[in-house]
């Protein structure tokens, strides 16, 4: 019987792999635009995201500007830091509201620096953010603003410099971190609407709210550690809501 031969090890078959591939500058810079780099390419990034950012924001309050709108919304945007607003302040004069809830800003004296080029605003929405520590003192720049709202940060503090916003009528600090009111609050003889709801607030001093007695209608001030409610709120003629619930 004929031995059978030894199958001879088989050839790797040769893949046809194409033309080599080439990676040019014009192609590193299509996907730098496109923000989809490939495995291998040597890639950078040439725009960082907050300048993205810094453009969008641009870009909504140039058209805010062109529409002659008195609101800019830069809400969601993940922002970090504030945008300049000194470059366009000159055009803003028209824009008395500007909100900037739900980002990520976390330094209120890089914040309100920001804003101080816009002494003229009205109302302010910083509430859903990161703000921590004291509020800065620069709040005071803003010396026209008659609603602040300042809910869901992480703040402990209040400024002195918190009187000079004689004009304010609402003024919202729930879910946040303070223990007390300063006595400057007491400067807010228009203030009609506090909320100081959920925090750490273990008085209200009478000599708060009699500065206040003259125009408030509502005290929101459950979900604190207060012991007592301020005598003084007999003096609140037009108070129409009242909250100390725990």
């Amino acid at each position: 019987m004929a031995k059978k031969g030894k199958k001879g090890k088989k050839g790797k078959k040769d893949k046809n792999t194409g033309p080599e591939p080439v990676t040019t500058p014009a192609i590193i810079e299509a996907r730098t635009r496109m923000l989809c780099p490939r495995m291998g390419d040597v890639f950078n990034v040439s725009m960082k995201v907050e300048n993205i950012l810094e453009d969008v924001c641009n870009r909504v309050i140039e058209k805010a500007i062109e529409k002659e709108h008195d609101t800019v919304n830069l809400t969601a945007l993940k922002l970090s830091q504030a945008p300049n607003f000194t470059l366009l302040a000159d055009q803003m004069r028209g824009i008395v509201e500007i909100n900037l809830a739900k980002n990520n800003l976390f330094n209120s004296d890089m914040v309100f620096s920001a804003l101080s080029s816009l002494p003229h605003l009205l109302r302010l929405n910083l509430s859903n953010n990161f703000l921590n520590g004291n509020l800065s003192n620069h709040v005071a720049g803003l010396p026209l603003l008659e609603s602040l709202n300042l809910d869901v940060n992480q703040l402990t503090s209040l400024p002195a410099t918190i009187s000079r916003l004689g004009n304010l009528q609402v003024f919202s600090v729930a879910d946040n971190s303070l223990t007390s009111l300063p006595i400057e609050c007491a400067a807010w003889a228009s203030i009609r609407i506090v909320n100081i709801r959920n925090n750490k607030i273990t008085e209200i001093i009478n000599s708060i709210v009699s500065g206040w007695a003259q125009k408030l209608e509502k005290l929101m001030a459950g979900s604190n550690l207060l012991k007592s409610i301020p005598e003084d709120l007999g003096l609140c003629s037009a108070l129409q809501e009242l909250d100390f619930s725990k």
